[in-house]
């Protein structure tokens, strides 16, 4: 899933705290003056990024009209009829998106900031057109799991969701067999099991080979 994230380069701290904080789900952000190389036509991928953009994510604060882009690139997303969901820091969603919710951000704390990413994705799992897309994103990133550390940490992640279709609990339970880092870590296999338990239809096989391998 692809997320475009339209800000002011005077918060560009912020707002790539707020890029990593989203990544941790697996989602895709971009940020144009991280993402973009300087010899690249940056015009003709900005467009590029905001068709193919999923999310379109304005960091509204007091310099985000200040910047010559964040209006259009606003306009354009909006003309394109993705998905908006304005991050309000100290100012109203105005001009094209007047009418959007915003999602108020906290930005005094990193913890305050991954709260509010939580919840943001959240409102992003809640769109049927974006949740599936959202949730196999979220289970490739605990696939990937390089570490024990990180692989509690994708797993609490995934525990955060329910409503696991069929197909995503089997995807779960293949990859955690296969992972080393995720059957050799005591904080994912114990957040594994709740989820597992927590889920009505299982399949005994696959749980079975699952607690084989799970060291305990």
């Amino acid at each position: 899933m692809k997320i475009f994230f339209s800000y002011s380069n005077e918060d560009r701290w912020h707002a790539w705290v707020i890029k990593d904080a989203l990544e941790k789900y697996g989602l895709n952000v971009f940020m144009a003056h991280n993402d973009i190389e300087p010899s690249e036509e940056w015009r003709e991928r900005i467009f590029t990024e905001l068709k193919e953009c999923h999310v379109f994510l304005p960091f509204l604060t007091s310099n985000f009209d200040k910047s010559a882009w964040t209006d259009q690139e606003t306009g354009i997303a909006y003309g394109l009829e993705k998905l908006i969901i304005p991050l309000k820091i100290n100012v109203d969603p105005h001009g094209f998106i007047a009418h959007f919710q915003a999602q108020k951000i906290d930005i005094d704390s990193k913890s305050n900031i991954e709260r509010a990413c939580q919840k943001l994705v959240k409102i992003i799992d809640s769109k049927p057109k974006l949740s599936c897309l959202f949730r196999e994103d979220l289970i490739n990133k605990f696939r990937d799991s390089g570490s024990f550390d990180e692989a509690g940490n994708n797993a609490r992640l995934l525990f955060l969701f329910e409503n696991y279709t069929s197909k995503h609990i089997t995807k779960i339970f293949k990859y955690s067999i296969q992972n080393s880092q995720i059957y050799s870590s005591y904080n994912a296999v114990r957040t594994l099991r709740k989820l597992f338990i927590r889920c009505k239809k299982i399949n005994k096989k696959l749980l079975q080979d699952f607690e084989k391998k799970a060291i305990v």
